[in-house]
């Protein structure tokens, strides 16, 4: 088992369900997060009394949110808050990229997306329906698998 797959393993023991039947809320209140929406950019943080705090900007459709929160989470499982003060542009960069592709295994995990056949020509309506992201989201998280 590769380090993504023992961090979606340990994202799941924690929720102890399935993905697509809880919101966002749910997950962050399993896990002691908090979810601010406003306006402005994303992102998450820890405020000084070392609570997390995922900030989403209200404008963005609840799919796009979605995704955001679970890139959000990524840089939560990741601890790349423990480094992100020291960071350099590389580094920087590298991280979002890893956030991304975690976020998208957060959102869809691995044993789940094996419950369906990816040779359906359905397969991503079937997908936006039942985990609700972006559809370029779902096509980008199908070429992880």
């Amino acid at each position: 088992m590769n380090k993504k797959e023992k961090l979606i393993k340990q994202f799941y023991k924690k929720l102890n369900n399935k993905i697509y039947n809880l919101s966002i809320n749910d997950i962050a209140e399993s896990l002691n997060i908090i979810i601010l929406e406003t306006y402005g950019q994303s992102r998450i943080i820890q405020d000084e009394f070392e609570d997390y705090i995922i900030i989403l900007n209200k404008d963005l459709h609840s799919c796009q949110k979605r995704k955001i929160f679970f890139h959000e989470l990524a840089h939560y499982f990741l601890k790349h808050l423990d480094t992100y003060d020291t960071l350099t542009n590389y580094d920087y960069k590298y991280m979002e990229k890893e956030a991304d592709s975690i976020g998208l295994l957060l959102a869809i995990p691995p044993h789940e997306l094996k419950n369906f056949d990816l040779n359906d020509s359905d397969i991503i309506i079937k997908l936006y329906d039942l985990y609700n992201l972006p559809l370029q989201s779902i096509e980008e998280r199908l070429q992880i698998y």
